[in-house]
């Protein structure tokens, strides 16, 4: 028998996206980081190691890593913290989409271009004056 599953996605006023995927009883909210945050991220999936060839430092990028810690700094259940370790002892199903909707969150999904409603005129410069 299928598990009900429902996904949310709003914009927060903080301008932070988030997704929020509620399966088997519980709540997963996924939200966007902070750009200095996933540069962090980066530099921690990312090593220096010797190539066997030449004998030089190169650096190395480790994907699977580099997904496990965004996981566990964009993920909460039932509004808790988590860490990867925990979300990997969940359903693979559940944890392939948790990567899947984070990955398109940071890098896949555009962000939608303004209606000309939204737009303000631009100012003139000047200060109104108080009445």
């Amino acid at each position: 028998m299928a598990t009900a599953r429902s996904v949310d996605v709003e914009d927060l006023d903080n301008e932070f996206r988030h997704k929020t995927i509620k399966y088997r009883g519980h709540t997963y909210r996924i939200t966007e980081l902070l750009m200095v945050d996933y540069q962090k991220t980066i530099r921690q999936a990312t090593a220096t190691v010797k190539d066997p060839v030449t004998g030089e430092d190169t650096e190395k990028f480790d994907a699977d890593y580099h997904t496990a810690i965004m996981l566990g700094k964009c993920v909460t259940i039932d509004g808790k913290k988590t860490n990867a370790d925990a979300l990997y002892e969940k359903g693979t199903a559940l944890v392939r989409q948790l990567q899947r909707d984070v990955s398109a969150m940071h890098f896949d999904e555009e962000i939608p271009e303004a209606e000309d409603d939204d737009v303000p005129e631009e100012s003139s410069g000047e200060v109104p004056a108080k009445s």
